[in-house]
């Protein structure tokens, strides 16, 4: 099944190689809104920072990183796989879904399908990337630990 991302940049572009950022309309995916970040994509030097991230994103990474650089981040700069995989979506102005990395306090996920959207700016280049963090992925990653997993011994 496709992203409900994917299918949505799909129809707002058309026959353009890639939608509108000005064209974006969270509400139109208000089902995964929860499970999306949004990257502004910054140049000279290339960088992503965190500018919107869903509530179940937030809840993994038990932070909330907006406004932070992924350059600033560990595990999550130049030279990680993450990096690698926006970069490549830059570049290639298309979609793109990989099995991203999970840099973040929850041991038991080591990766999430996730699916990445580039998406213009006024100037034509790429200003945004859209990224859906697969729900039913981190629903498993995060069953498999333990509720009790958390609790000191000495509590």
């Amino acid at each position: 099944m496709a992203s409900p991302l994917v299918q949505y940049w799909n129809e707002l572009r058309g026959t353009a190689p890639m939608p509108a950022y000005a064209q974006f309309d969270p509400t139109a995916l208000s089902s995964i809104l929860p499970d999306l970040i949004v990257f502004r994509v910054l140049s000279d030097p290339l960088d992503f920072e965190y500018s919107l991230i869903g509530a179940n994103v937030r809840r993994i990474h038990r932070e909330n990183r907006r406004g932070q650089r992924m350059s600033t981040i560990e595990g999550q700069g130049q030279g990680s796989q993450i990096w690698a995989f926006l970069s490549e979506t830059v570049e290639r102005r298309d979609t793109a879904s990989f099995v991203a990395p999970y840099a973040g306090p929850v041991e038991e996920i080591t990766g999430v399908q996730s699916h990445a959207t580039p998406w213009t700016g006024p100037d034509g280049g790429v200003s945004r990337l859209v990224v859906h963090i697969c729900k039913e992925h981190l629903a498993q990653a995060m069953a498999e630990k333990s509720p009790f997993d958390d609790i000191p011994s000495n509590f």
